[in-house]
């Protein structure tokens, strides 16, 4: 979800940039909607060819062979909201991320089921955009704009975990690595939203953005028999 004066990044090469014109491409003659979704379906290509932002292929910490598709869920023991909030309002920020997980009943799989990914503004109506089914909690960091979004939460009667991120993002996601490399992490590659997902978690660490990596790694770490929680790792 954008602002509505602004242009998708998608449009612009990574930059959303401010319009009084038409919604769709700026530049239609040289990449029209058409082409950008082909280009989207190759993440790898469309990082590098159209955003300008060139990856290893196959992934830098993370990798792509770990990702699991998957097209029906199986039996799952809970589900669970893991968000990660933007710290400011402007559009050049990160976006505000809320990704539901399922922890499947019979093993040690996690299964993300669905994503929000808005800007701060509007993250406090986000989690309502996410399919919840049972949902066990959310959990959310502690920090400037979480620890409104937890508050809020909380006299709604929602159940919220807050989370206390003290590590460095880059050492937290070396952490699931094993557990990404077993194939624990099933993935919905169907979804619209899937291309964006993935190449940011291939360019992580050096990519534009990052806002999706850590509700992927509490996720990972909660669901996924390490060993330790969320509260352990941080």
């Amino acid at each position: 979800m954008i602002e509505p004066e602004a242009y998708p990044a998608e449009f612009t090469h990574g930059r959303p940039v401010k319009h009084g014109l038409p919604d769709g491409p700026l530049w239609p003659d040289k990449h029209s909607a058409n082409d950008i979704a082909k280009l989207r379906r190759d993440s790898f290509t469309f990082a590098a060819q159209y955003m300008q932002r060139p990856t290893i292929r196959g992934g830098s910490l993370f990798k792509a062979e770990w990702l699991k598709g998957y097209d029906t869920l199986p039996d799952l023991e809970y589900r669970k909201i893991y968000a990660d909030t933007a710290q400011k309002t402007g559009q050049e920020h990160d976006y505000s991320v809320f990704q539901c997980w399922g922890k499947e009943h019979a093993g040690p799989n996690c299964y993300l089921i669905n994503m929000a990914r808005t800007f701060w503004a509007k993250h406090k109506s986000a989690g309502q955009d996410v399919h919840l089914g049972r949902l066990r909690a959310m959990a959310i960091e502690d920090k400037v704009s979480g620890t409104a979004l937890i508050q809020f939460l909380r006299r709604d009667g929602i159940p919220v975990e807050a989370i206390g991120r003290g590590r460095d993002k880059t050492i937290r996601a070396r952490d699931v690595t094993p557990a990404m490399n077993c194939g624990f992490v099933h993935v919905p590659k169907f979804e619209d939203w899937y291309p964006d997902y993935e190449a940011e978690l291939l360019a992580f660490p050096a990519g534009a953005h990052d806002d999706q990596i850590d509700p992927t790694i509490d996720a990972v770490t909660d669901m996924c028999g390490t060993g330790m929680t969320v509260f352990d790792l941080y």
